[in-house]
Order: structure tokens, then sequence, then C-alpha cells
């Protein structure tokens, strides 16, 4: 039944998302993004059209009287939950795939971009982008059970503020580098936020939970 609300979900809104955020996202990776930017911009804007993915299908799922229905349906609210934070994992692991593709494209047209792909195939580059997604899904998830449609907006856009704020202050300011210890401090950062943007959907979850609990439908 898990399954069968996942694959709700994405035959409800695949076409939206393919042709109003996925084409257009890489047609402007492509054009204007990948040539000119350097490499943490395009990390942020990918991130940001990921992220959108799920947000889509959240406000969606709001707009119409669909939550009602799901609830009718013969499964538990926990499972509700966990087919929205499954959804919300697979569409970052293909958000990450299509624009990591869209640069690969990227790198076999252009001969002198400001962003380098060489510089988006490390382990530092997948964990902020990681990150940022992690960070951002994982304050707006649980709003989605406990405001109303505005509230939601704006956690949205405080979440992704947020993520793309703590990714640039921790990933890429030099500040935190600083000394005779910068190797040993790269390494502890790096296990660090790795921990927290795996233990934040963890947390996000349970709350996610406690709030669609509580809420009369």
């Amino acid at each position: 039944m898990l399954l069968h609300l996942i694959l709700k979900d994405l035959r409800a809104f695949h076409k939206f998302v393919l042709t109003m955020i996925i084409l257009p996202g890489m047609a402007w990776c492509l054009v204007l993004i990948y040539p000119q930017f350097h490499t943490g911009s395009y990390i942020r804007f990918s991130a940001i059209a990921t992220i959108c993915m799920t947000a889509y299908l959240i406000f969606y799922e709001r707009k119409e009287p669909n939550e009602a229905l799901i609830c009718s349906l013969p499964v538990t609210r926990s499972a509700i939950v966990s087919s929205r934070y499954w959804l919300a994992l697979m569409l970052s692991v293909a958000g990450i795939l299509i624009f990591w593709g869209t640069a690969f494209l990227a790198h076999l047209y252009y001969t002198n971009s400001v962003t380098r792909f060489e510089d988006l195939n490390n382990l530092q580059t997948l964990a902020s982008v990681i990150f940022i997604i992690s960070i951002s899904l994982s304050i707006f998830l649980p709003s989605t059970y406990r405001f109303r449609l505005f509230g939601m907006i704006m956690s949205c856009i405080l979440a992704v503020t947020n993520g793309l704020l703590l990714q640039y202050h921790l990933f890429e300011s030099s500040s935190i580098l600083d000394g005779p210890f910068s190797q040993d401090m790269k390494w502890l950062k790096f296990t660090t936020l790795t921990g927290l943007a795996i233990f934040s959907p963890l947390m996000s979850y349970q709350l996610a939970k406690f709030y669609f609990s509580k809420k009369d439908i």
C-alpha cells in the first residue's frame, strides 16, 4: 500500500514537474548557470529545483481535496507520512542525478565555462547538495501537517533560505578552515554535517507523524 501511495503521487504530478521544473531547470543550467556562474551557484540552483519538485506535490495535495480521500484509504496515518518522505527521497536522488547529467552535457559543450565539471565530482559537493535538500525538506515537510497553505508557503521560503545560508557558511566559507589544523577541521566539518543531514530527516519524520496524528480531517 505504501508503494501505491507513492505511485499515485508520481502519476498525479509527473507531467507538470517534467515540463515546468525539470526541463526548464535543465535549460537554464545549460544556457546560463553552468557557463557563467561558479560551481556553488550551480549546486544551489540544482538543490532548489529538486526541492521544488517535492514542494509542488505538497501544494497540489493541499489545493485539491486529496487529504481526506487519502485518509479514507485502509492505511495508517504513519504510512501516509512515510510515503511522503520516501517520495521526497526518491525525488531528491532523481534531482541530483538529473542535474549532474546536465552538468556533464554542459561540460561536453563548453570549453571555457565558469563552472568546472571536475569540481562537481567530489564527495564534498555531493554532501553540500544533500545538506541543502535535507535541511530544507526537514523544515518544510512537518509544516505541511501543521499549517494551512499560506503557512506552508512561508515555511517553504524559510526552509530553503536556511538551507542555502547554512550550506554557504558551513561548506564554502573559508573562515572556519583557517589555522594550522585546517585539514582536520575539514574532515570534522564534513562528518558532522553529513550526520546532521541524515539525522534531521529522522527528527522531521517523527515531528510530522505527531502533527498528522493530532490533525482532525
